[in-house]
């Protein structure tokens, strides 16, 4: 035997890699969303929002993560939970926003998400202000409870846009975050009742 040519066989696997890398992507935010809902089995608003908070901004890339109380009454947002990156970001806890000619509430109020690439670009006394604090993108999604609006979910990042998958994930931990808090309110009513 004498060797008289050689076959060779290649083939493009650059697809296949990336629909692995993005199956072990989907599976990393499913293990982390499971995470977050253990972690609201029982809930307590004020020791369970921060870490949940924590969760899912390492999850979607954000240096700021807030959740905002609507209080109807007062026609105001009052910024209950937060989660910051570094200690050096300013914090958002405490902060009231009126309702008043505030176009990012009226959203809310009509259940939609809101994606803002530059918070620069918002015209509203309001917004500007709070864009000199935080500064980039934003997503605020609503928590609705049983049909009304509770509060709202916003994350905060320096990078320019939010890719669409992470507005479906936002909206899915949004709704984990409104089953808890429901859960939490109807516990602490039910005590108190108790109590009586």
């Amino acid at each position: 035997g004498e060797i008289c040519g050689v076959v060779a066989t290649s083939r493009d696997i650059t697809d296949l890699q990336l629909a692995q890398e993005m199956l072990r992507h989907q599976a990393n935010q499913e293990r982390a969303v499971n995470n977050m809902i253990k972690l609201m089995q029982p809930f307590e608003m004020e020791s369970t929002l921060p870490l949940a908070l924590k969760d899912i901004s390492l999850l979607l890339e954000a240096a700021h993560g807030a959740i905002a109380r609507y209080e109807a009454e007062i026609q105001s947002w009052l910024h209950i939970a937060e989660h910051r990156v570094n200690d050096s970001l300013p914090t958002c806890l405490g902060l009231p926003l009126l309702d008043a000619e505030n176009p990012v509430a009226d959203t809310l109020k009509q259940g939609q998400v809101i994606c803002i690439d530059d918070s620069t670009a918002l015209t509203d006394q309001t917004h500007r202000q709070l864009a000199k604090l935080f500064p980039g993108a934003w997503l605020v999604v609503p928590l609705q409870i049983n049909g009304r609006l509770w509060g709202s979910l916003t994350l905060k990042k320096l990078k320019p846009t939010w890719p669409p998958e992470a507005v479906g994930l936002s909206l899915r931990i949004a709704h984990q975050f409104a089953i808890g808090i429901h859960q939490s309110e109807l516990l602490q009513a039910a005590q108190a009742a108790f109590q009586k």
